[in-house]
């Protein structure tokens, strides 16, 4: 860190904040709780697809908030620019560009409400990401790259307070009787970041992170556990260079990367997205991204060629030369975890040639993979057609059609055998208040795309068919109604059900906002499965959950408040329902510009661990967290942030979780003995360069 920061002392020492003046109609915590919330009734029947879903919504949060604190500039932002934002249209992105060309700028955020198409909700999300701000943006020099680039540097520690079982202190001989008890590192986690960019010019940047329990400089940590790196380059306007680890996504995600979804309500919520989409990796998830190179390269105007390369080396669980399981929580704490630590090398190539038309996009892709072990995971009759061998591979044909009111985009892909999956998304908006959505997807129980992720509801790119109908409606300009009905089945067996199975998801949110200060949110969803009677293999039964949500938003220019309920019921044909409730309060409060402080509170109770709960807590900067509370107890939250100077901040961050029902946390080696569990987190900011 003393390294980088001795760097940054010959830039120019201009203070890296906030555009001089920003109008803000919402807070970061409601837009989170908005748009990433949604219950989670649907990614809780194996750990694998919840891991998933959970690092994508890691992954997209840290790219909203890199947005958030370096926002785009209404009056030069291009359409490219515009749709980074995933609630945001092409044809709102296009009514924008319009209105700003016919007025020749934006003089305030106020103006929005008079950009067709734009609607109340959209404003004040878009309040988050974008100010008004200079029209003028001259072509960069190499000299303006070095030293009028944006520095940032992010410095966090985590101290627990209390200790689990694999911190406990133990001898030569407990260790050699029992050496997968302990942990091999100390208590404190810690991370650091850098990021340099430069508009949409040039970025580069690194992470560093060690996790609680695992040993620093030594074994497979040099000295990080956890070490990333990124550079991206946009020289010129047709060509554009990533090196090191980045993320990508085509078409619809049934090759490559993911559908640019959260949750199906943000699929109903959110206009089709573009086609193709290549970023560098800045998170903290240690899987899910490429490292190596990728380029993309524009040329005859309408004609676009993508391809990268890639090699990176994978957790996962290894018998001799054969990979029985991959990993991907990233903790490598003890022996038999780092044992799994990048045990598997994987080599990837691809390319996409796609052709912009006036009406969207068609574009045609190909990738190939090769890993250095054999993959052969025990056999079950749920994972037969998982992958196995040492090869991968798979095309695809996608498209992207936009023409006044609908919008379609669909995408057929082929493995290496010849299988095949689909899927088919589109929508009608017939007017601004009003958008239908239809979606239907088909994956052969045979496909094999290890790299695919996209909107579905098992755990795999595969053997399932399903078609969801939804629609969002906004009668006023203060109401909005959002619902969708998926309805799913699996040919072949799945985990946990063992012949041919179906399902349901539904949702139905309502949203009013009767001022600018105040938003009600009312939301229901229902999910049921089939899934095995234990004890009984010839039987199958139905096991669903019920979730509701009432809470109410409070916003003014210093003080925010968000108060939640809930209520859970989890069901089952062979067993009495489950039942849990939980109350939570949010609040912050913000004195002045440079100081504030937010907090959180939620009393839970629940039967059992099926009718858990979920809340999202204020998090430091880069955080992502919606944790699950389960059975009776208290969760509270106290954090503390403080602009020290122009260029420097701190936050402190004080948790404490206390339960009224047990005299332990947790089992194994994560075990505590105590009822109560308290961490602190300090994180320091640093920034330097840029213009206000």
């Amino acid at each position: 860190m003393l390294i980088v920061l001795s760097c940054l002392c010959f830039t120019e020492a201009r203070a890296q904040g906030d555009p001089v003046y920003r109008e803000i109609y919402c807070t970061w915590e409601d837009f989170v709780e908005d748009h990433f919330s949604e219950d989670k009734v649907y990614s809780e029947w194996t750990e694998e697809y919840s891991e998933n879903y959970e690092r994508y919504r890691e992954q997209e949060l840290e790219r909203l908030e890199s947005i958030r604190h370096a926002p785009i500039n209404l009056n030069t932002a291009t359409r490219h620019e515009l749709l980074r934002l995933p609630f945001l249209s092409p044809s709102q992105a296009d009514s924008l560009l319009v209105y700003r060309e016919r007025y020749k700028r934006f003089y305030t955020l106020g103006e929005l409400q008079f950009v067709r198409g734009v609607p109340y909700e959209t404003r004040r999300y878009l309040s988050l990401f974008v100010y008004v701000g200079d029209t003028l943006r001259a072509k960069p020099t190499a000299r303006q790259l070095l030293r009028t680039g944006k520095h940032e540097v992010v410095v966090r520690t985590d101290l627990p307070l209390y200790e689990r079982a694999g911190f406990q202190s133990h001898t030569p001989q407990d260790f050699a009787a029992s050496p997968n008890k302990y942990y091999q590192g100390g208590k404190v986690a810690h991370s650091l970041r850098y990021r340099y960019t430069f508009r949409d010019k040039a970025a580069f940047g690194f992470n560093l992170q060690q996790d609680s329990g695992e040993p620093f400089g030594c074994g497979k940590n040099h000295p990080y556990d956890y070490t990333s790196a990124h550079l991206y380059l946009h020289p010129h306007s047709r060509l554009r260079l990533w090196l090191g680890d980045y993320e990508l996504s085509w078409g619809a995600g049934l090759l490559v990367g993911n559908a640019f979804y959260a949750s199906r309500l943000q699929a109903v919520t959110s206009p089709s997205r573009q086609s193709t989409r290549l970023r560098p990796h800045t998170g903290m998830s240690e899987s899910g991204f490429f490292r190596g190179a990728a380029t993309s390269f524009r040329f005859h105007r309408d004609w676009e060629v993508t391809a990268f390369a890639s090699f990176r080396r994978e957790d996962a669980r290894t018998r001799n030369d054969t990979v029985t399981s991959f990993r991907t929580d990233g903790m490598h704490r003890t022996l038999n975890d780092i044992a799994s630590q990048r045990a598997v090398g994987v080599i990837s190539v691809g390319g996409r040639v796609s052709r912009h038309l006036l009406l969207g996009e068609v574009g045609a892709n190909i990738y190939y993979a090769r890993y250095d072990k054999i993959i052969w995971p025990k056999l079950h009759e749920y994972n037969r057609y998982y992958l196995r061998g040492r090869e991968a591979a798979g095309g695809s044909v996608d498209v992207v059609l936009s023409e006044k009111d609908w919008h379609y985009k669909a995408e057929l892909a082929f493995d290496r055998f010849g299988h095949p999956a689909t899927t088919h998304l589109l929508q009608y908006a017939p007017r601004s208040a009003l958008m239908l959505t239809l979606q239907g997807r088909y994956f052969s129980p045979q496909f094999v795309a290890p790299f695919a992720q996209t909107l579905q509801a098992g755990t795999h790119t595969q053997n399932e068919a399903g078609v969801m109908p939804g629609l969002t409606w906004t009668p006023g300009s203060r109401f909005t109604l959002t619902a969708y009905a998926d309805f799913f089945r699996f040919r072949r067996p799945v985990y946990r059900a063992d012949r041919t199975s179906q399902g349901l998801a539904t949702a139905v949110q309502g949203k009013y906002c009767p001022g600018a200060s105040f938003s009600h949110i009312l939301r229901y969803c229902w999910s049921t499965r089939q899934q095995n009677v234990t004890g009984h293999p010839d039987l199958m039964q139905y096991i669903g959950t019920h979730a509701c949500r009432y809470a109410l938003s409070f916003t003014s220019a210093r003080f925010n408040c968000h108060v939640a309920v809930d209520f859970r019921v989890a069901t089952q044909q062979v067993k009495s329902p489950s039942y849990g409730r939980m109350l939570s309060l949010r609040a912050g409060y913000t004195p002045s510009p440079a100081f504030r402080l937010q907090g959180f509170f939620a009393l839970f109770h629940s039967d059992d661990y099926s009718s858990r709960l979920y809340a999202y807590e204020p998090q430091l900067r880069y955080g992502s967290n919606f944790p699950n509370f389960a059975y009776k107890g208290l969760r509270g939250i106290v954090q503390a942030q403080w602009q020290v100077c122009s260029f420097a901040g701190i936050a402190v961050r004080y948790g404490i979780l206390h339960y009224f029902d047990r005299d332990s946390i947790g089992s194994g080696t994560e075990r505590i003995a105590s009822s109560t569990k308290q961490d602190i987190s300090v994180q320091a900011i640093f920034k330097f360069g840029g213009k206000r």
